[in-house]
């Protein structure tokens, strides 16, 4: 007895201990707990993310329902972001707060760029100088006295199918979903869920496109008529197709070093950056069996950039280098899912349309003609420019002076018959310099700027992920000069959302890596 009684007090001691270690260790674990999403943040993640697929499927935007849609789609993410809610609605990570949002949106540069931008627009339309004057199916522009000489002057036209109301809404729809998702996302987790939603609508949207190849399909997605046979997917053009791709192909890029960074810092053997080797290669097959010559060469662009960055990670990368096994299966996928997609295409086909190009004969070139005639437009009004949606209207006055491209059949003894219509300079750059002038192209400079200054600033960590979009940037400004690409308005959605979005999800990588120190 003497013997067996201090053991049983030990024991009562020892479960007495446990048991207050497991309470402890119950409360530590409530306290650190991560609080729940949002409902706010569902919210604004369910909107964006449905505006994403969109974009893929909205017949490029350019219907007027199609462009409403998108528009309409962008303000409702901003107001779930912003508008007050219950108390409930916010959460309790202290990330959402109805007067919290509000400050944010209101501290951010872009907004009122944004803003600036859209007040140029409006006081464009609401000045206007020249008219559009229609009497049955004939029309014409005449001058007007605006109502303040001094000012930045418009084109007043009718809103079907252009004029600068419609851009306006274009530029509001797109300035409000990407600010909607700048300020509703507050979890890394959510932005790059709605970067996964982009890539995998645009992925479906590559396959569609090659099965009408396949299928010759006569109209978009089967269903809609296009006056452009050369369609793909759910696009009427196929340069604007397949610049939408590239913006897919680089989000997918983008994702891939941003997941492999994140897998060796959290020291796993594997990630789901090894899936978007068949995403690539997919997408780069369908671009190229688009047989859009400026697509193609920007899709090789960024493809290339995508493979010289890989090849240098494994070379300077001594943990990616150890790893042989995953090095080997990444090869492995890249090279299977690049035979399986890419023997598809008809490069016979792809080969004689750039054997049309004739070195020799640039200067003859329509579109290097239209666009000097864009310049001589832009000249005119060189700092204000033309108007928003004036391009369509103004452009024949200097069209005609270059008989090549005035007439639809042209010979250099016998003269021309007929006009040849342009509703685009294919050539974005003149033609933003022609309606907004150096003024509003300025603001639009300063807004990409500010983007891929934070993204550099923020994303030094992940290096190869932020070279991607900037690869991604210059292949569609190159795109941009030869075409009309930003033109679409799921092009400039999808844009625009890749580079606030990518900014977004570095952005708050480096606040968490920031904050561990």
């Amino acid at each position: 007895m003497l013997i067996s009684q201090p053991l049983l007090i030990n024991e009562n001691i020892m479960s007495e201990t446990i048991e207050r270690a497991k309470a402890r260790d119950s409360r530590h674990s409530n306290v650190q707990r991560k609080p729940g999403v949002a409902w706010r943040e569902w919210a604004v993640l369910i909107s964006g993310g449905t505006t994403v697929v969109y974009l893929s499927w909205g017949l490029g935007g350019i219907p007027t329902n199609s462009l409403h849609a998108m528009a309409i789609m962008g303000g409702i993410t901003l107001l779930l972001a912003i508008i007050p809610l219950p108390r409930v609605c916010n959460g309790s990570d202290g990330e959402h707060g109805n007067l919290r949002n509000l400050l944010r949106l209101l501290a951010l540069p872009s907004f009122w760029l944004t803003l600036l931008f859209l007040g140029y627009i409006a006081l464009q339309n609401l000045n206007h100088s020249w008219e559009q004057v229609r009497i049955g199916s004939h029309w014409w522009i005449e001058a007007v006295d605006p109502r303040f000489a001094a000012l930045p002057s418009g084109f007043k036209a009718d809103y079907n199918p252009m004029n600068g109301w419609r851009v306006f809404v274009l530029m509001a729809g797109a300035g409000a979903f990407v600010h909607g998702l700048w300020v509703g996302l507050r979890r890394r987790q959510s932005a790059v869920a709605v970067l996964w939603l982009f890539v995998f609508s645009g992925v479906g949207m590559a396959i569609v496109g090659m099965l009408q190849f396949f299928t010759g399909a006569e109209a978009v997605l089967w269903r809609f008529p296009s006056e452009n046979q050369n369609f793909w997917g759910s696009f009427f053009y196929r340069n604007q197709a397949a610049g939408y791709l590239n913006l897919v192909l680089c989000a997918a890029a983008f994702l891939f070093f941003y997941h492999a960074r994140r897998t060796l810092l959290e020291e796993r053997g594997s990630g789901p950056h090894l899936l978007f080797f068949c995403f690539l290669s997919l997408i780069y097959a369908s671009v190229a069996m688009s047989l859009s010559r400026g697509g193609f060469l920007a899709a090789s662009a960024i493809l290339a950039t995508f493979l010289l960055l890989l090849f240098l990670r494994f070379i300077f990368n001594h943990q990616a280098r150890e790893n042989w096994i995953v090095s080997l299966l990444v090869v492995a996928l890249l090279a299977g899912g690049s035979w399986s997609s890419v023997r598809y295409v008809d490069w016979e086909s792809l080969r004689d349309r750039f054997d049309q190009i004739n070195l020799e004969e640039m200067d003859s070139d329509v579109r290097r003609i239209a666009t000097r005639a864009t310049m001589d437009m832009a000249e005119k009004r060189i700092l204000t420019g033309w108007g928003a949606g004036s391009f369509r209207y103004v452009f024949p006055t200097f069209q005609q002076n270059y008989p090549e491209i005035f007439y639809r059949t042209y010979h250099p003894v016998r003269g021309g018959s007929g006009m040849k219509f342009f509703r685009y300079a294919h050539n974005d750059l003149a033609q933003s310099l022609a309606e907004y002038g150096v003024i509003g192209c300025a603001m639009l400079v300063a807004l990409g700027l500010f983007w891929l200054g934070w993204l550099l600033w923020a994303g030094w960590r992940f290096f190869l992920a932020v070279a991607m979009i900037y690869a991604g940037v210059l292949a569609a400004v190159g795109h941009a000069f030869i075409e009309f690409i930003f033109q679409s308005p799921s092009y400039l959605f999808a844009f625009s959302f890749l580079l606030v979005s990518s900014t977004q999800l570095l952005v708050m990588e480096s606040r968490r890596r920031f904050s561990r120190r």
